[in-house]
């Protein structure tokens, strides 16, 4: 997954999730695997990550 500019606006209409995801990319440089999130701490399941990952590409804040 990679993540594309957001703004505030933008983020105020993100789920809780979603936003989780996009902080978690970016501590990681923008880029990440569901692995690499569940591996770090910041989701316990891969469903998590990739309903979000499938929202924010859908809204095209995200590519996976």
């Amino acid at each position: 997954m990679v993540i594309i500019m957001v703004d505030g606006k933008v983020l105020d209409g993100l789920s809780y999730n979603e936003k989780k995801l996009l902080l978690a990319l970016e501590k990681r440089g923008g880029s990440g695997t569901p692995e690499d999130l569940i591996s770090g701490g910041d989701f316990t399941l891969e469903v998590e990550v990739m309903g979000s990952a499938s929202w924010l590409q859908s809204k095209g804040l995200a590519v996976i």
